[in-house]
């Protein structure tokens, strides 16, 4: 009887912690759709986590860290399958993004709103990484989470925009421009800011954050 109120009071305590069982793990989802899962990967996940992770290694020695940049494509809301996704994705590359770039590796996360997010390191011919000021898009990032467009947030965001060297700032205005014409919805694209296992953890930690939601269309 202790045991069974003991495993009662440990589920109640998790769900007001805002944790709920997702096959067998425990995932919480924060305000911004992030997880925090209780449980590890499945066997499959593990494997491709792995894979990942050597495939990234050898992409950071095969090109300088300077020309490697983290872009994130999100899709419309309407966009909610891997078919979809992946149709509207290859016509940006195919018209874009392989004419611009020497290499990328792509990893596929599933919101939990079924709207796919793409991942991709990509690695240009140049440098888009010195000079960056991170501390400038930092505070342009806080405030407009805590404040909106402000004044405040409009110069930190010229700072880190001019701080960018001019391929990068050409680049942004492309990878806009792309996306609207091939359908996807908006877009980041960053130079990377870690180096070694931790830019390598930065990136596999998509597979364990969208596995949970693989399921239907999106299982395998």
């Amino acid at each position: 009887m202790s045991r069974l109120l003991a495993e009662f009071e440990n589920q109640t305590a998790l769900e007001k912690a805002g944790f709920q069982k997702v096959g067998n793990r425990l995932v919480k989802i924060d305000e911004n759709g992030d997880q925090s899962f209780i449980g590890g990967m499945s066997r499959s996940e593990l494997k491709t986590a792995y894979v990942l992770n050597l495939n990234v290694a050898e992409f950071f020695k095969r090109h300088p860290l300077a020309n490697i940049g983290f872009l994130t494509l999100t899709f419309p809301k309407w966009v909610k399958t891997p078919k979809e996704a992946n149709k509207r994705f290859n016509q940006f590359n195919s018209h874009f993004l392989r004419t611009v770039s020497n290499e990328w590796i792509k990893v596929t996360e599933p919101h939990k709103d079924k709207r796919p997010h793409f991942h991709l390191l990509v690695a240009f011919p140049f440098d888009i990484r010195t000079g960056f000021d991170w501390s400038a898009f930092e505070l342009a990032q806080n405030l407009r989470k805590s404040e909106g467009q402000t004044p405040a947030e409009t110069v930190a965001r010229k700072s880190y925009v001019s701080s960018a060297t001019p391929g990068l700032r050409k680049l942004w205005f492309q990878v806009r421009e792309s996306c609207k014409s091939h359908g996807i919805g908006r877009s980041e694209l960053l130079p990377i800011r870690k180096v070694g296992e931790a830019a390598t953890r930065y990136v596999g930690k998509y597979i364990e954050k969208g596995s949970v939601h693989r399921t239907g269309e999106w299982k395998g």
